[in-house]
């Protein structure tokens, strides 16, 4: 999901790295599991994160990727480990 709104929407960022959908994906994935998305753009791009180019929702763009693909992802997993030991527990 984040590489098609990356590729749709900030082709013009992410510059090299999204030339086609696949790259574009193997960046996101890449990225995510590295730290940010919005990290990475930034380096690649070699302009500084300022207000004037970052914008709302490139804000919500590199936030969300964290929130949902880090943290949700990561309690998911923890908690399908956790049930299964106590499955084998009893």
């Amino acid at each position: 999901m984040f590489s098609l709104l990356a590729y749709a929407y900030f082709y013009d960022q992410i510059n090299g790295q999204c030339n086609t959908l696949l790259y574009c994906f193997t960046f996101c994935l890449e990225s995510v599991v590295m730290g940010s998305i919005g990290t990475y753009i930034d380096i690649f791009t070699g302009t500084p994160n300022t207000t004037e180019n970052y914008g709302i929702y490139r804000w919500f763009f590199d936030n969300g990727s964290n929130i949902l693909l880090s943290i949700i992802m990561l309690n998911i997993v923890g908690g399908i480990i956790i049930d299964t030991f106590g499955s084998l527990r009893e």
